[in-house]
């Protein structure tokens, strides 16, 4: 599945600055586009390429229609809107949802999808104005995934009174799941880049694996690399949305916890495995935790990942 070289894996930038690995087939297609707040490349090679992205844009569509907290209609803002009344999910919004609560017990929290409520404090700062700890204190109530009701058999859902989820941290690990299926139902290899997440599809030409390469979090160059077949790399960092104040980093990863941009001493975490969804999820509670507690979460749940710490220090966890 992956085979680790002088350095690690995945870059959050442009799929043309991640693709280290020039291709020897010839390209059957490509597309690019901007969903879920992220853009997107896709490259496919075999028959059927190009009815691929055709469909594959049609699918990520179709998913950021339902899971985005920000479409007026979604599955996500009628449940936020719900005031703690049971609402009926889509198979897509149900199955994303189910997951992130098993993600959230399994982590203790680190990874909360009801955290949308300090995420919309801190949203547009820009290092003049913070969130007050007033601010933040009223809203703690309102951050606790355990407060989340799941009908298995109608497939419906209710948050408590007053709680928002949002989906930022784990819908583009599973729509790259969902690509990745329409990958190989259309009989192609390639690769997937939805901004930190990335699937690559088999291999290329002659079995050789794919390189991918890991963004050095604090410089311009890349930290390592990657040889990924048939295999997701998900990547959670504080180097791309963040401002600095009297020194401070203020980033857009939340922890659930504090109520604030997570200090845990770690610049970026990849996660490696064939569930990009759930790749994506420890990839952003790993980051809460800390290196140490991180990777005794890997660990003991057989998580590949790479941690990048402050100083530039690498971690690998069965890697």
């Amino acid at each position: 599945m992956m085979k680790r070289q002088i350095a690690f894996f995945l870059l959050a930038c442009s799929f043309a600055a991640a693709f280290l690995t020039g291709c020897a087939e010839k390209e059957q297609a490509s597309g690019t586009s901007f969903h879920m707040d992220t853009f997107v490349s896709l490259r496919a090679y075999g028959d059927g390429a190009r009815a691929l992205i055709d469909a594959c844009e049609k699918r990520l569509t179709e998913l950021e229609k339902c899971l985005s907290a920000t479409i007026e209609g979604s599955d996500v803002s009628r449940l936020n809107s719900a005031n703690g009344e049971w609402i009926s999910l889509g198979d897509d919004a149900f199955c994303v949802l189910k997951a992130s609560l098993e993600a959230a017990e399994l982590t203790d929290g680190a990874f909360d999808l009801t955290v949308a409520a300090a995420m919309k404090a801190w949203d547009g700062m820009s290092g003049e104005t913070l969130p007050s700890e007033y601010e933040l204190e009223k809203i703690r109530p309102l951050v606790d995934f355990r407060e989340v009701e799941l009908d298995e058999e109608r497939k419906m859902a209710r948050l408590g009174a007053g709680q928002s989820i949002d989906f930022g941290a784990i819908a583009k690990g599973y729509a790259a799941d969902e690509l990745n299926a329409l990958y190989n139902e259309y009989g192609c290899t390639g690769i997937i880049d939805l901004g930190g997440s990335i699937y690559a599809v088999g291999a290329r030409e002659g079995s050789e694996p794919w390189r991918i390469a890991v963004q050095d979090p604090r410089g311009d160059g890349y930290k390592e690399t990657l040889e990924l077949v048939s295999c997701a790399a998900v990547t959670s960092g504080d180097y791309q949305r963040f401002f600095e104040r009297d020194g401070v980093r203020y980033h857009h990863i939340i922890d659930p916890k504090t109520l604030c941009p997570a200090r845990s001493g770690i610049a970026s975490v990849t996660v490696i495995g064939k569930n990009s969804m759930l790749a994506d999820a420890y990839a952003t509670a790993m980051f809460v935790m800390g290196a140490e507690k991180a990777v005794e979460f890997a660990e003991k749940n057989a998580v590949c990942a790479l941690i990048i710490e402050d100083d530039g220090t690498e971690i690998w966890v069965n890697g």
